[in-house]
């Protein structure tokens, strides 16, 4: 019961929003490589064969909490396999 209480109690916290810090303090900012200059398969350039690129170096906004970290390994692994892959292709040659 009290377990379900203190549940109770975290879940239904409010907390009132006074304001905003100034850019120094962002969390979040713009900017990067727009994702249509690139394969999302892959994460490869379309513009520039042979670079691939990951988390912040594109234009994509995440969350606080992990949303922003998560994308940023994904992308991240998906880019370094993928650059890989490529290389041990070109090696065959």
């Amino acid at each position: 019961p009290q377990l379900k209480k203190l549940a109770s109690l975290l879940k239904g916290w409010r907390l009132d929003i006074t304001g905003t810090k100034d850019f120094s303090a962002a969390q979040v900012t713009a900017g990067g490589v727009p994702l249509t200059e690139l394969d999302p398969h892959t994460m490869a350039s379309k513009k520039a064969p042979g670079l691939y690129l990951a988390g912040e170096m594109l234009n994509i906004h995440g969350d606080c909490g992990g949303y922003n970290l998560h994308f940023a390994w994904a992308s991240g692994i998906t880019a370094g396999k993928s650059a890989a892959y490529r290389c041990l292709k070109e090696e065959k040659r």
